[in-house]
């Protein structure tokens, strides 16, 4: 699966325009993020410190799921050209699905950005070849064998990270970084071109964001080729500007890009977290005027808090597609979700704090 645990954080956008008075706004889901340009490195810097928590708790703390999440602070989204959809999900060569992190829009350009939390420095792996040395010890001639490098070699890259013990540094041998980018633009335009065959003749750009404070891209690092930092990412965009489409995309494009689903998700009260598609269609809940079923098809996120220690009620704040807030309780209530490989598992809704629905069901 793309990306790890730390792609889906960034569905957690602030929902609210500067119009809205700061104690009433929230953060919740949105399909696609309008990103200003006067907040654009914040955006990115503050996406790239989202994904360090999830893959560091004990170093950020690990409710960033929600809207105590590092994202909090981001309370104003404006609409000046870039456009974010996060964590779409499409189909691989294998007929299974996976997820991409981001797709932005912006400059008249789509970009399929992959982000990485490494640590270490990274350089193109270097091409050797071994060669006889000969040298005289004392009286003696001797022979020695010894690497010389030849060359670059350009599809890997090598990462050297320092021992966490003191025990010296060491290498690993990675798959040149935009390997993967290319290959999720490759599955994307296959379902996007289902919707639309302009799809397949529109360039998509790949790009790697290397997130992290202890990372050093060294000789990998390219703006134009499109290893970067993230906050380098709105540079990059307006590199690749496209004069036909700059401003907002087509209308044949934002049908196609909102089409695209995204996981259904659940986090436990662990702090553990699930992704896949929700089995279960409603669930029996409590409201002032009764008990109803509540459709999941019509709901955006749902946030559980328990009723006290030993009461057997869940109490559910429910935020609906429609924009609306309501409350209420359910008793004894259990969700299905079926993850990408196809195993289901029951989740108790006394066991979990954020049910997280995609958009596209509704």
């Amino acid at each position: 699966m793309a990306g790890g645990v730390a792609d889906w954080a960034a569905h957690w956008v602030t929902h609210c325009g500067a119009g809205c008075d700061k104690s009433t706004r929230k953060l919740r889901y949105d399909s696609a993020v309008v990103v200003s340009r006067d907040l654009d490195m914040s955006f990115w810097n503050r996406l790239g410190r989202v994904f360090e928590a999830l893959d560091d708790k004990s170093r950020y703390g690990a409710d960033a799921f929600g809207r105590k999440g590092v994202l909090e602070g981001q309370s104003r989204l404006g609409e000046d050209g870039l456009k974010a959809w996060i964590d779409p999900v499409v189909t691989g060569r294998n007929g299974k699905p996976f997820s991409i992190p981001a797709l932005v829009w912006g400059e008249g350009s789509l970009f399929c950005v992959d982000f990485r939390h490494w640590v270490g420095r990274l350089e193109f792996k270097a091409v050797t070849k071994t060669i006889e040395v000969k040298e005289k010890v004392l009286f003696w001639d001797v022979t020695r064998e010894e690497e010389e490098r030849v060359g670059t070699d350009y599809t890997q890259i090598v990462k050297t990270k320092d021992g966490n013990w003191g025990e010296g540094s060491f290498e690993m041998t990675f798959k040149h970084p935009l390997t993967k980018p290319k290959a999720y633009i490759h599955a994307l335009k296959s379902e996007l071109a289902k919707q639309d065959d302009r799809w397949a003749r529109f360039p998509i750009h790949p790009v790697v964001c290397f997130a992290g404070e202890h990372i050093d891209l060294g000789g990998v690092h390219s703006l134009s080729r499109g290893l970067i930092y993230p906050g380098e990412l709105p540079e990059f965009i307006r590199q690749k500007q496209n004069e036909k489409f700059v401003g907002r995309p087509s209308t044949w494009m934002i049908r196609s890009l909102d089409g695209l689903s995204t996981w259904d998700r659940v986090q436990t009260r662990n702090q553990e977290m699930f992704q896949g598609t929700l089995r279960t269609d409603h669930i029996d809940v409590h409201f002032e005027n009764g008990v109803r079923a509540l459709l999941f098809k019509d709901v955006d996120e749902i946030n559980i808090t328990r009723d006290g220690s030993f009461s057997d009620r869940d109490v559910l704040e429910i935020w609906y597609t429609d924009g609306s807030v309501s409350s209420g309780w359910c008793r004894n209530q259990i969700v299905v979700m079926e993850d990408p490989w196809g195993e289901k598992t029951d989740h108790r809704i006394r066991n979990l704090r954020h049910i997280l629905v995609d958009l596209s069901r509704s």
